[in-house]
């Protein structure tokens, strides 16, 4: 199985990236392994994101985090590293989280 977690670079990206139809350059996109995958979610942080965003993210789920619920994403990111930093995967999720906000287009997940 191939998982996706993508960040357009551009708000034209976002719309290309909305129709299928992205062109080189346009996503920073990050494959995760299926260990990384399961790290991700062995710490809880995608039900939480749900319940604080009301969004679907889980497996065989495509959803995007984008707006506010960036910054309530990157909130319950921040607090899960503080208490244990040496989760890779999270630390990557949160990367692209802080990408997502800075580029202004959000974080796209196809898990």
């Amino acid at each position: 199985m191939s998982y996706y977690i993508t960040v357009p670079l551009t708000a034209a990206a976002a719309e290309r990236h909305d129709r299928d139809a992205c062109i080189p350059g346009d996503l920073h996109e990050w494959a995760p392994s299926e260990e990384e995958i399961t790290e991700l979610w062995d710490t809880g942080v995608m039900p939480q994101i749900n319940a604080a965003t009301g969004l679907v993210i889980d497996a065989f789920e495509k959803e995007k985090i984008t707006g506010a619920h960036l910054q309530v994403a990157l909130g319950i990111v921040g607090e899960m590293l503080a208490g244990a930093p040496d989760q890779d995967a999270l630390r990557r999720f949160e990367d692209l989280l802080r990408l997502g906000a800075e580029k202004g287009t959000g974080v796209y997940l196809s898990l």
